[in-house]
Formats: C-alpha cells, sequence, structure tokens
C-alpha cells in the first residue's frame, strides 16, 4: 500500500511538472514598441512568451491572418490584471461587443500569469503552436499586439499594432529531452518498486 500511494504521489508530481515545459530563461526577444517587448521560445511545439510592458495596463498578443486593418478576424491572448487573468478571445469586430473569450474546451493555454509591480507589467503564457483557427508556424507569422495604459479593458492606442513573428522549428529541444528522461525516470521506479 505505501509503494502505491508513494508512486501515485511521484506521478501526480510528474504530471504537474510536466505542464510546466517553459524554460526559466527565454532567448529570442522582439521590441514591439517604446514600451513594450516580446520574449519568447519554441518548446515541443509550444510557443513560450512573455510580454512586459513599462506601463500598468492590460495586455493582449495575438495571430492575424490578414496582417492589416481591421485586426479582425483575429485570436488574441489578453492579460487583465484586475481580474488575474490571462486567457485566449476571438476577435470579430474592434468594438468591445467583438472580442470575447473562446469556449472552456479552448482555454488551453498553459504556464498563466499576469502581475504588475514598480510601473510594469508582466504577462505570459504558453500556447500550442497547431491550435486554434490561425495557427502558428516555423516561419513568419503575421501577429497583432495591445498595450494599454489602463487595467480597465478597452481601448488601447499603440500603432502600428502589427509585427511579423519569426518562430523556429523546436525538434531536439530540451524540453523534448527532459520529457524523455522523466518517462525513464518513472518506468525505472516502476521496476524497482515491482509494478
Amino acid at each position: 500500500m505505501m509503494k502505491l500511494s508513494t508512486i501515485a504521489s511521484l506521478l501526480l508530481v510528474g504530471g504537474v511538472a510536466s505542464q510546466t515545459i517553459c524554460p526559466t530563461e527565454l532567448t529570442q526577444s522582439q521590441e514591439l514598441t517604446d514600451t513594450l517587448t516580446l520574449y519568447y521560445e519554441v518548446v515541443d511545439n509550444v510557443l513560450c512568451a512573455r510580454m512586459e510592458s513599462f506601463n500598468e495596463g492590460w495586455l493582449g498578443f495575438g495571430i492575424s491572418p490578414s496582417g492589416k486593418r481591421p485586426m479582425h478576424p483575429a485570436e488574441a491572448i489578453m492579460g487583465l490584471p484586475e481580474e488575474g487573468s490571462v486567457l485566449k478571445y476571438d476577435l470579430s469586430a474592434e468594438s468591445e461587443s467583438g472580442v470575447v473569450p473562446m469556449s472552456d474546451d479552448k482555454q488551453t493555454l498553459m504556464d498563466t500569469n499576469i502581475t504588475q509591480a514598480d510601473g510594469m507589467t508582466v504577462m505570459t503564457f504558453a500556447k500550442v503552436l497547431d491550435e486554434d483557427q490561425y495557427p502558428l508556424v516555423a516561419g513568419d507569422n503575421t501577429c497583432i499586439y495591445a498595450e494599454s495604459t489602463s487595467n480597465a479593458f478597452g481601448f488601447h492606442n499603440n500603432h502600428p499594432h502589427y509585427f511579423v513573428l519569426k518562430l523556429a522549428d523546436s525538434s531536439g529541444s530540451d524540453a523534448t529531452m527532459k520529457r524523455g528522461f522523466m518517462a525513464i525516470a518513472f518506468g525505472a521506479m516502476a521496476v524497482w518498486f515491482g509494478l
């Protein structure tokens, strides 16, 4: 009985740890404005990202198939500091009524967080590249961003809102090796405990 509960606990910890695949340090960066920088890395078909703003306000990152005005249709990830939420949204209009959270089954972001301190806002998230209507791909991606100077969701005034995000292929990444090592370690534990 002790063996099973110990293994179950270790598997639970391993399962939670495997959800966090993003490295602590993100090696790629793109300055979007004088006050907003996107740091990112692609790991195992996942975009790991951190947006740092020298303003206190809500932030947004999105994928836009058109790459021109208007900003819709598009899919966005928005961080709302007052709600403490980082969620995926569908953008169907430039008005607030056209910006709606995706359904619960599409809220697949990992490692989400939004914090504010010392006049800065930092949003982190991890997003699977090839999901949703507008997937991210290896190569050039037309993306959009929003940086507000207010926590109240609404209009933002940065121009231009578009940028090209160049993503590399993530095959053979460190996270793949870490997950493989964890699988071997759990397999060895199962043999050790005679399961």
